[in-house]
């Protein structure tokens, strides 16, 4: 009988059904609240990284602080018992939060668990520099060239004024994520950049202007006078657009016998009037590659040339950044290393612009945007830049060398710890050399932009404001 009971296994099934049973449920149950803490522990971080977010750029004091995290927590929490803690701590927001989370999965199995039935504490903790983060001064290097006047593809109005309402929202967008920590500079640029006609501009040791202010007589002679123009024809002489596209011009053609000759020159004398427009040229080889000068590296002032609008050096005064954005006009052709030497300029510490905002740590950045090829390449004798004919070899070989100069700032730039954001707006399809010399320029790949249209250049504009503006928790 006794061997008979002990070779019976009829109930050994449901006695491991049993044990296997109640180690899955236990394993469930853990499951379970494992995923309930995570899932409200997930919440909470939630909820007080927003409260830190929305605080940190109140600018407020500890008290104002605490009502906003308080705000944020409730709306982001309704129903929830949230305890915090508030605090300043080195410049910085820290915002401490805990919650209870009660086990689902109570019962016989609970104190294996380790859960039983008494809540869990969910720890949550964010912190963050007050005042919106890491200071930033931004330059906007902006291509104000005549092409910039054409119709915009999709929006029916003009590609500068598209650019315009871009970069002033994007500047809205900085200054309402920055908590008073931005600063902003607009380098409008063509065939030059305009550093104004203030005194303490022409007054400056850094400047020489090249010939100097003011009235002086002109006297030209000739030898021979038009008498008979009934006798001249038209000629069309070579002359090329921005694109470097053959656009000839009509002028006149005179035979010889057409004009009287004088015995002696025929001399007439008038005024000319020298006058400094704020216009400023290219230092020569190293000395353009540097943003520093002073009255022993000087840069030259054009006399009687008529450039971009009037740059506006680093400034906190963001509503008169929006200003001078919304108040620029196109003129002239294109010379890139021009905005880009002086978007460095007035970044830097030095003369002409001396920018020291007294904050240490600050976010440096340039957004350069153009909408066209190097067009104009720096004259060998002077410090002005002068038109290309692009069917001169010479003349190619000199934009060539516009070209290397760009590469070469954007490299100096980039070492000098600023980060650099293209804009390639509206580019001509052919102008592959353009497009990569931006993407060289830029800082990384995804810093460099290439929109066709107002739609995909909002959001360019858009998305750098978000990236210099993103505000960096710690946990």
């Amino acid at each position: 009988m006794s061997n008979t009971f002990a070779r019976d296994e009829s109930g050994h099934f449901a006695l491991i059904t049993a044990l296997t049973l109640g180690v899955i449920m236990m394993v469930v149950g853990m499951a379970v609240d494992t995923a309930g803490m995570t899932s409200r522990k997930q919440l909470l971080q939630s909820a007080v990284d927003s409260a830190a977010l929305s605080s940190a750029v109140t600018g407020e004091d500890l008290g104002e602080y605490k009502k906003v995290v308080a705000a944020s927590i409730e709306a982001n929490l309704q129903g929830h018992d949230v305890r915090t803690d508030v605090s300043t701590v080195d410049g910085n927001l820290r915002v401490a939060a805990e919650t209870s989370y009660m086990p689902l999965m109570g019962g016989f199995f609970s104190r294996e668990s380790g859960f039983g039935n008494k809540p869990v504490t969910v720890h949550a903790f964010a912190e963050i520099p007050l005042g919106g983060g890491q200071p930033l001064e931004i330059a906007l290097a902006l291509d104000t060239t005549t092409s910039m006047g054409e119709l915009d593809a999709t929006s029916g109005t003009t590609k500068l004024e598209v650019m315009q309402g871009a970069a002033v929202a994007m500047i809205d967008t900085l200054e309402s994520r920055s908590g008073g920590n931005v600063r902003a500079s607009v380098v409008p640029f063509s065939n030059y950049a305009n550093v104004g006609t203030s005194a303490l501009v022409k007054t400056s040791p850094w400047l020489v202007l090249d010939l100097p202010e003011g009235s002086v007589d002109d006297t030209k002679c000739v030898d021979k006078t038009l008498a008979r123009p009934e006798q001249c024809g038209t000629k069309f002489i070579d002359a090329y657009d921005d694109l470097g596209n053959l656009a000839p011009i009509e002028t006149q053609d005179c035979p010889a016998s057409a004009y009287d000759v004088h015995a002696a020159p025929v001399c007439t004398t008038s005024t000319v009037t020298h006058k400094f427009n704020g216009c400023v040229g290219s230092r020569e080889d190293e000395g353009g590659l540097r943003p520093e000068a002073d009255a022993l590296s000087p840069i030259t002032g054009l006399t009687n040339v008529y450039c971009a609008t009037k740059l506006v050096p680093m400034t906190d005064d963001l509503e008169f950044v929006r200003k001078r954005i919304n108040g620029l006009s196109v003129s002239q052709k294109t010379y890139i290393p021009a905005g880009l030497i002086w978007a460095w300029r007035v970044l830097d510490s030095n003369a002409p612009f001396p920018n020291d905002s007294g904050v240490s740590d600050t976010k440096k950045a340039v957004v350069l945007m153009t909408d066209g090829m190097i067009s104009l390449y720096k004259d060998i004798n002077s410090a002005n830049h002068r038109s290309a004919n692009f069917d001169k070899e010479w003349d190619r070989e000199q934009i060539d060398i516009g070209y290397a100069r760009m590469d070469e700032l954007c490299n100096r730039i980039k070492a000098d710890g600023i980060q650099i954001f293209t804009i390639g707006f509206a580019l001509d399809v052919a102008d592959t050399r353009t497009r990569q010399a931006l993407k060289s320029c830029a800082s990384s790949p995804s810093n460099a932009y290439e929109p066709d249209d107002s739609v995909s250049l909002d959001a360019a504009f858009g998305k750098i404001g978000s990236s210099l503006s993103e505000i960096r928790l710690k946990r």
